[in-house]
């Protein structure tokens, strides 16, 4: 009965299945109080209620309480209550949770409170997942939790070190998930070296000092590593270039420092993600022959503020880009043709760089970029339009040429669009309606009153333009707008009551 949209209270009578051992009734729809006839079923191994918070259903333990629900299920081994709202504290479902000696994967949040050390009770535990859950505190010791295959805390409010475990015990380790929280210090050396261990998150904290030289030590199975957003400095993590099975590594928007060429990345050929922005780091990616790079599966590829001169040349033959970001560079000339090649290239960031324009007009290039971002450069010229984008900023740059009269029919799937902070000439077309920044160029006309009730206009901001005439009355039209602004023009009516209505409208100037 999971993966199912009943859309209705939750059922009761459970308890006429009294020989059940696996009750799998997740993200089924249900919603209300979990009945009492579920406690009722003593035999049951596996029970799984766990809903995606996206379904905006909600099941909730209130009577009967988690302790009630769970405290005959002695047999239980696996228990799935992830979204569930049991907003039960610490004790309380420590105390719940103690009959079931023989639980070996947990996971449940909308808990609060301190971590307790009550784990120690559960020798069989192989899988702790409390993400979500507004835990605070320090993380207690697992150090007795051998059978431990998954440990994730991600998404609390934890703090301190997690120097408390001895990580070199739980050699059945695979994932350790701990971002997303406030834990400091220094990262264990253990940790890397945990002979199962896969993936190690640990990102968003406040991880500080050095990683040390593990050459030869760190586990050899590790695929998954992300350290993003920390204060770890030093030199690049050489022994990384030794995990050849590594899938995804992340180390964007720490203290890193020195000189790293791409080409030393070449040896990891299962890279589908690399993120270095963000740190001290300049990483050279001229050194490359193109004819002999090898990163056939990479998809996302994050190089902000690394101190790039140029486009990475062994980006060229790479057709199976869907994330690339090289912002805050220092990189000059025209945007080459084969950047736009990838044909799942979904987000392309190049804004703040030094960039006048493109090697050839977009205005008939086909491109599956959804998200572009340019601004801050110094783009001139013909504007690009790229049909199947939701997000365009060009703003500050110095394109001065004049709106397309169609432009709006082909942004009918954008949300944002700027063009703010150029030299725009002439009047604003009828056709656009989305969500848009126009300020600070050199628009005149009226602004158009066409606006049909199919707007989807979140943002007009004409702020600094030459525009006249009255506000126009169609904006009424645009139930979804949260900005207005149309200061600094030479607009001639009186103030624009006619849009007290719409209800999202949070700023008018």
């Amino acid at each position: 009965m999971a993966l199912n949209l009943f859309m209705t209270a939750f059922p009761t009578r459970f308890d006429k299945l009294e020989n059940l051992r696996y009750l799998n009734l997740s993200e089924a729809g249900f919603t209300g109080q979990i009945p009492i006839e579920i406690s009722r079923l003593t035999r049951l191994a596996t029970l799984d209620l766990s809903i995606d918070t996206l379904f905006r259903t909600t099941l909730k333990l209130e009577k009967p309480n988690l302790k009630t629900l769970v405290q005959n299920l002695t047999k239980l081994r696996f228990l799935h209550l992830y979204g569930v709202n049991i907003s039960a504290m610490g004790n309380e479902w420590c105390q719940a949770l103690t009959p079931l000696t023989e639980l070996q994967v947990l996971s449940i949040n909308n808990l609060s409170g301190l971590i307790p050390q009550f784990f120690t009770k559960f020798p069989n535990l192989t899988c702790i997942s409390l993400s979500s859950v507004n835990f605070s505190g320090p993380i207690p010791s697992f150090s007795s939790s051998i059978n431990l295959r998954d440990l994730i805390l991600a998404l609390n409010q934890l703090n301190g070190t997690i120097h408390s475990t001895d990580w070199s015990g739980l050699s059945k380790l695979e994932i350790i998930g701990l971002g997303n929280n406030k834990l400091s210090g220094t990262i264990p050396p253990t940790l890397f070296g945990i002979p199962s261990l896969r993936t190690l998150s640990l990102s968003h904290n406040q991880f500080n000092g050095s990683i040390g030289d593990f050459h030869g030590k760190a586990s050899s199975l590790i695929n998954t590593l992300d350290l993003s957003n920390n204060m770890l400095q030093g030199q690049f993590p050489m022994f990384v270039f030794e995990l050849h099975g590594l899938t995804s590594l992340n180390l964007s928007s720490n203290n890193f420092s020195g000189l790293i060429p791409v080409s030393a990345f070449q040896n990891l050929r299962n890279l589908s993600a690399l993120g270095l922005s963000y740190n001290r780091w300049s990483i050279d990616a001229t050194t490359i022959n193109i004819s002999s790079v090898s990163f056939p599966t990479l998809a996302e590829l994050d190089l902000a503020s690394c101190n790039l001169t140029e486009f990475p040349g062994f980006l060229k033959n790479r057709i199976s880009l869907h994330v690339l970001d090289l912002s805050k560079n220092q990189i000059h000339g025209k945007i080459p043709d084969w950047i736009w090649k990838p044909i799942d290239l979904a987000r392309l960031n190049l804004s703040q760089n030094f960039l006048v324009g493109f090697e050839r007009p977009l205005k008939n290039i086909t491109s599956s970029v959804e998200i572009l971002d340019l601004h801050g450069n110094q783009l001139q010229g013909e504007i690009p339009i790229l049909s199947n984008a939701a997000y365009l900023d060009y703003s500050n740059n110095n394109f001065n040429s004049v709106l397309p009269a169609q432009i709006g029919d082909s942004l009918q799937y954008a949300f944002f669009f700027s063009l703010s902070n150029n030299n725009i000439q002439g009047s604003i077309p009828e056709s656009i309606c989305n969500s848009n920044i126009l300020k600070r160029n050199n628009l005149s006309g009226i602004i158009s009153d066409t606006s049909s009730k199919s707007c989807q206009l979140q943002t007009l901001n004409l702020n600094q333009n030459r525009l006249e005439g009255k506000v126009p009355n169609s904006l009424v039209n645009c139930k979804m707008v949260k900005l207005l602004d149309i200061g600094n023009n030479h607009i001639n009516d009186s103030f624009p009551s006619h849009l007290k209505n719409i209800a999202t409208l949070q700023q008018i100037q």
